[in-house]
């Protein structure tokens, strides 16, 4: 081959070469695969296993398990929230192992006490996990639509506690609206129910029946923080009829709680306290008032109206109630029921 000729071929061959380099494409590492995102699990809905609510004083006994009966279809009006079939015949002192038992996440209980024309209730919740009492309230009911506020009380804080969605819940100032029954096929009914008004009309209106004291504890079970009770006070009521009334206050307290009483001559006793504690300062102060009034009539009688205001070392009031009765002693044993009811720690 000429020469001319092989350096024709030379010059394909560059060309062909910078054709292919040219149409190269680099070499891409290979992509990394992304990581698949674990489904966030939906969260569980809590189980509440809720405990006919005591009674004290002269409330008919179906009044605690028909509150209760509230309480179990307000929490349920809604499918985030488990409740147990009601539970019948467990006593207190086994609330917890039996909600243990049935897998519950937290149980409902509380207590009912006459007061003026409706009732104190105390409701209480408890993790049964950890065995610690989370939440507690006392309201006056008179009627279906009061219990069915305090159990949506009752419901919210569950869910918020529970993490169910974000909320905060302030214990002492949660309200709730009542809210219409809601039929979800539970099995639980309220009946024939209708208003607890009717249910909630007891002697402490007239006079009429006998008032229950707290229930007596053990000396050894009483909360340790004091119940310090200086002399009640009472216009126009004798001083031997105010020393009686002193020392069976102080004696019906001491069925629920470790009681002293106090010499000191006190006028007011949320401004003085300070000195009544003197150096207890984990004490409470239990002032009681006294009032007197005959009733006319054929079969007229003194009735009694004792009222009860309970303050801290600092004068704060911690509790307050007035109950009226025929006999002195059963107006001071709904005043002390109603505390011991609504703050059974001394709280």
């Amino acid at each position: 081959m000429s020469s001319t000729g092989r350096r024709f071929l030379c010059a394909v061959a560059a060309i062909a070469c910078v054709a292919l380099m040219g149409t190269a494409r680099p070499s891409r590492p290979a992509p990394t695969p992304s990581p698949t995102a674990s489904p966030t699990p939906a969260p569980i809905n809590p189980s509440v296993m809720i405990y006919p609510f005591e009674v004290q004083g002269d409330l008919p006994s179906a009044t605690g398990i028909q509150v209760a009966e509230i309480f179990a279809q307000q929490i349920q009006s809604q499918a985030d929230i488990n409740v147990l079939p009601l539970p019948a015949g467990v006593a207190r002192a086994n609330y917890l192992s039996n909600a243990l038992k049935l897998s519950a996440d937290y149980y409902v209980s509380g207590f009912l006490t006459p007061l003026g024309d409706g009732a104190s209730l105390v409701q209480q919740i408890v993790s049964v996990q950890t065995g610690i009492q989370v939440f507690s309230r006392t309201a006056i009911i008179q009627n279906t639509s009061d219990a069915q506020a305090q159990a949506q009380v009752a419901r919210t804080f569950i869910i918020a506690y529970s993490g169910r969605y974000s909320a905060s819940v302030d214990q002492s100032d949660a309200q709730a609206s009542p809210t219409p029954s809601v039929d979800n096929g539970s099995s639980v009914s309220l009946g024939g129910l209708g208003n607890l008004f009717g249910l909630l009309k007891h002697g402490n209106r007239t006079g009429q029946g006998s008032f229950a004291p707290p229930v007596k504890i053990a000396d050894a079970n009483k909360p340790t923080r004091v119940v310090i009770v200086p002399r009640v006070s009472g216009p126009n009521v004798s001083a031997d009829t105010l020393t009686s009334a002193t020392q069976a206050l102080q004696a019906t307290l001491s069925r629920a709680y470790r009681t002293q009483g106090s010499d000191l001559a006190i006028v007011d006793v949320a401004q003085s306290a300070d000195r009544i504690c003197g150096a207890n300062r984990n004490a409470t102060v239990a002032a009681g008032s006294l009032s007197q009034v005959h009733q006319s009539g054929f079969r007229g009688k003194t009735m009694s109206r004792f009222t009860l205001d309970v303050y801290t070392c600092f004068g704060a009031t911690i509790f307050h109630t007035m109950q009226t009765a025929a006999g002195l002693q059963d107006a001071i044993n709904a005043t002390a029921a109603a505390y011991a009811a609504a703050h059974p720690s001394n709280s």
